[in-house]
């Protein structure tokens, strides 16, 4: 059974995405985007938050959908579980989201990290 964890961090958007998508912990198969772009979505979240003047407050939510070591699934399978999951989740309805499935460790896991644009997405997103 899957777990959701809420991440408390103080890192900046641009650390957070860049620690979710580094090449030692995912491949670029296993890294999605939502309401944006997966190519680069740092660029596009602060694009949108520059654009609606959304630069203050906080700038992100993280969440880690995690698989018990014993469970039986695929990084596959999990990033697909991950994004069914966040395109159902109203909550992040208004987000921008990127998400990236580890699989550096015994247990596979998705990160999610939403930049909150209170119902403003950008135009241009691919979604």
């Amino acid at each position: 059974m899957a777990i959701l964890k809420a991440v408390n961090s103080r890192a900046s958007l641009g650390n957070a995405i860049r620690y979710i998508t580094k090449k030692e912990k995912t491949e670029a198969k296993l890294i999605s985007g939502f309401n944006c772009r997966e190519d680069n979505p740092l660029a596009q979240m602060m694009m949108t938050k520059k654009l609606w003047g959304k630069t203050g407050g906080r700038q992100y939510k993280h969440f880690v959908i995690s698989f018990a070591k014993d469970e039986n699934i695929t990084n596959d399978e999990a990033h697909k579980i991950a994004l069914e999951f966040i395109e159902k989740w109203h909550k992040l309805k208004g987000f921008e989201v990127c998400l990236a499935t580890h699989k550096d460790r015994e247990h596979i896991h998705s990160h999610f990290i939403g930049a909150p644009i209170r119902d403003k997405v950008n135009p241009f997103s691919k979604r």
